[in-house]
């Protein structure tokens, strides 16, 4: 067993998040943690805006909190999350895919980037 594969098996155990099948032609994946985070759409804007490559793209939001973050942070992440929504309505390209992940409430020893 791989340092990947023993990393991942032992982050299974965290939490499991539903997610769609990636592109079959998916060459980069960016994953962007997001916590408490109020300009999301420069960020993606600018990667909207990039040269496309050749093979897929795509592009993960992970949007986080912990069990002890204040109202306050859980507001602004739903804010994001509506921004990401609204967002992606007017940006579909099979060439560049956005998800976004919501992993709320984690205990504090596995919150954080």
């Amino acid at each position: 067993m791989g340092f990947a594969d023993h990393y991942l098996s032992k982050q299974q155990s965290v939490i499991r998040i539903p997610f769609e099948s990636a592109s079959r032609d998916l060459r980069y994946c960016i994953v962007i943690p997001c916590y408490n985070e109020d300009k999301l759409s420069v960020s993606l804007d600018s990667l909207w805006d990039c040269r496309r490559p050749e093979s897929g793209v795509e592009v993960v939001i992970v949007v986080n909190s912990s069990e002890s973050d204040t109202q306050a942070v859980i507001n602004q992440n739903l804010k994001t999350i509506d921004e990401f929504k609204t967002w992606k309505t007017s940006h579909t390209d099979p060439a560049l895919k956005f998800h976004l992940i919501n992993v709320s409430n984690l205990p504090e020893k596995h919150a954080g980037a």
